[in-house]
């Protein structure tokens, strides 16, 4: 049986402000004329040109996943940005912050002689890092130190 623990990016925080913008151009587009149009035209393509720069780490750093063999972190096209196998890990930290219903959850894997791999993520589900606790006690086959920070 293949039990793994996948997490991803929340696109709602990257969609709903594009579609503000949209619909910021569109309203600019129809119901202004002459130079206002092109002022509010440029200004919602320059706020939507800012929240696509924003948000690129969330594109290079969408899925992490963690089987019984190693981590493994996903850009947002599916292609594997980073692998460490599970006999590299000497520790792993999970820390989250609460936000009126938003979770800010931040995963640190302590790798051996390599680059540890940071990775962080602004959900809506609670209780990832317990979960994430859960999964490396149960279904990786080491002992693997986990410390759960609160925020």
């Amino acid at each position: 049986m293949r039990q793994d623990f996948t997490v991803k990016q929340d696109m709602l925080f990257v969609a709903v402000p594009l579609g503000f913008n949209l619909l910021f151009l569109l309203a600019s587009l129809l119901f202004t004329g002459g130079v206002f149009r092109l002022i509010l035209s440029l200004l919602a393509l320059g706020f939507a040109g800012f929240v696509l720069w924003q948000s690129r780490f969330m594109f290079s750093n969408y899925r992490l996943s963690l089987t019984q063999k190693g981590v493994e972190v996903a850009n947002i096209f599916g292609k594997t940005v980073r692998r460490v196998d599970w006999r590299k890990v000497e520790g792993v930290v999970a820390g989250y912050k609460r936000t009126w219903k938003l979770y800010a959850y931040s995963f640190y894997f302590r790798v051996k002689k390599e680059e540890d791999v940071p990775f962080s993520l602004i959900s809506r589900e609670e209780n990832l890092a317990n979960k994430l606790s859960g999964y490396i006690k149960v279904f990786v086959r080491r002992r693997i130190p986990v410390k759960l920070v609160k925020g």
